[in-house]
């Protein structure tokens, strides 16, 4: 199994939460001092750490409401991950769903830059409040 961050979509964000979730994203991503491969699109949140410190990418697809994985395996890029999907949640509310193998100490690296960047502290019920994933 390994450490790895589980997560989905509900239904296609509208035009405004998608444009203040990728704002953020944005804004995070301007943050964060651990090296990234970024593919993203204006649709799609697609990146992966770079060389030994790479596992598996992470992507959120605006328009796939299918569950969805990513093991990080704790490499450095989990922080951004972590954080994106702590913003996916309070962006999204309970239209994401996550949960993760890792425990809420494992979260604080990316709780740090979200507070940090957007200005406001992750807590532990709101971001694991909707673990229902719909597979």
């Amino acid at each position: 199994m390994g450490y790895t961050h589980y997560f989905q979509l509900h239904q296609t964000p509208t035009d405004e939460q998608w444009y203040v979730f990728t704002n953020d994203i944005d804004a995070l991503l301007l943050a964060n001092d651990v090296p990234l491969d970024n593919k993203s699109t204006p649709n799609c949140v697609f990146l992966n750490g770079v060389g030994d410190d790479s596992h598996e990418t992470f992507v959120i697809d605006r328009n796939s409401t299918r569950w969805d994985f990513c093991k990080t395996a704790r490499k450095p890029y989990d922080k951004i991950v972590t954080a994106i999907l702590i913003a996916a949640r309070y962006d999204f509310g309970d239209n994401f769903s996550l949960s993760s193998d890792g425990n809420w100490e494992d979260w604080q690296a990316g709780c740090n830059l979200v507070k940090h960047t957007l200005g406001y502290y992750a807590e532990e019920s709101e971001v694991f409040g909707n673990t229902d994933h719909k597979y």
